[in-house]
């Protein structure tokens, strides 16, 4: 299951529920990020999400060699218009580019990870793969590529999502049960394999 959203949301629980891969576009960006340089910075354009990040990492438990956050100089609508309006695009790259100048200058972040799925998709629809020397990742081919990953090791070598402690055991199946019937959904979990 691919998570195409850089928080991830829910993919921890949904991993409790279900025994295939569950991997989330931050979390494999930031991972994939190590793998490519020792410092991590993020470009974004959600400024009321500032705050989140540090603590999400820190959930991730990547915090270690996350380098800071930058406002990549746009926001959501200059992106979207960039998506659509090819004679606003260069411009909007421009500013974002500076931005992760910005970020790499300040921070000393040798890898950079766009942070909402508009921007990344804009990078690299325009091949923006370093930003000044520092690695620009693609978390929309890295979040597939650990997907296809995890199910490759699953189908080879039986590997499969931890169930132990609180944060990894599968629910009490009727618990379950109780939950979806207060949602409206009974006889859900009948129909999804729990681990």
């Amino acid at each position: 299951m691919v998570l195409a959203s850089i928080a991830g949301p829910m993919a921890c629980e949904i991993r409790t529920v279900v025994d295939i891969p569950v991997v989330g576009y931050g979390e494999a960006a930031f991972n994939l990020a190590g793998l490519y340089g020792r410092r991590c910075g993020m470009l974004f354009f959600i400024k009321e999400r500032l705050d989140f990040w540090p603590e999400q990492l820190k959930a991730w438990g990547l915090r270690e060699r996350f380098a800071g956050i930058e406002h990549a100089g746009v926001s959501v609508q200059d992106v979207l218009a960039a998506h659509v309006d090819a004679s606003r695009r260069d411009g909007v790259i421009e500013r974002i580019v500076a931005q992760g100048e910005k970020l790499v200058r300040e921070t000393g972040a040798d890898v950079i990870v766009p942070g909402e799925l508009p921007l990344h998709l804009l990078l690299t629809g325009a091949g923006v793969r370093q930003i000044a020397g520092a690695t620009v990742i693609d978390g929309i081919a890295a979040t597939f590529k650990f997907a296809e990953m995890l199910v490759d090791l699953q189908r080879m070598s039986g590997m499969k999502p931890s169930r132990h402690g609180c944060f990894h055991a599968a629910p009490d199946p009727q618990r379950y049960e109780q939950v979806l019937a207060f949602y409206g959904l009974q006889g859900l979990g009948e129909r999804i394999p729990c681990a």
